[in-house]
């Protein structure tokens, strides 16, 4: 990177050097990352503090908007199996996009995050139904 003292974009370079110094940094520190990530999350930075309320209001919304697609199709079917594999097909759908919005906020390649969100809630899935199933059967 080279620095620029004139007024044609050395400031963007310096910027950018930044980043990348910052970048590295994180990549080869994890500890240092977790660190900054709970100041972060937990508001000890002034400009990123939250209203609980408001926080708390986000997220109840956000569950309720996210049990739709495995509760809803229950509604249009009559066949319980029917609406079964809606929901499925519904919640795999959900959790794809899920995964593909994810990627905007980990700067991670949209593909991947999607798999891995659809894989990691469907094997919690395949252990809740078994559990289910094994309840099902024991009484």
């Amino acid at each position: 990177y080279a620095y620029d003292d004139d007024d044609d974009g050395g400031d963007e370079v310096r910027k950018n050097d930044i980043h990348h110094r910052l970048l590295e940094y994180y990549k080869s520190s994890p500890e240092s990352l977790l660190k900054i990530m709970v100041a972060l999350e937990f508001g000890v930075l002034e400009e990123e503090r939250r209203s609980p309320c408001y926080a708390g209001l986000t997220s109840c919304g956000l569950f309720f908007l996210g049990s739709l697609p495995s509760v809803v199709p229950f509604a249009y079917f009559t066949e319980p199996m029917d609406g079964l594999a809606a929901a499925a097909i519904g919640t795999g759908l959900s959790l794809f996009l899920v995964g593909a919005v994810k990627s905007w906020a980990t700067r991670g390649t949209c593909a991947r995050a999607a798999v891995e969100n659809l894989f990691i809630a469907g094997f919690g899935g395949a252990i809740a139904y078994g559990v289910g199933v094994l309840f099902d059967r024991s009484i």
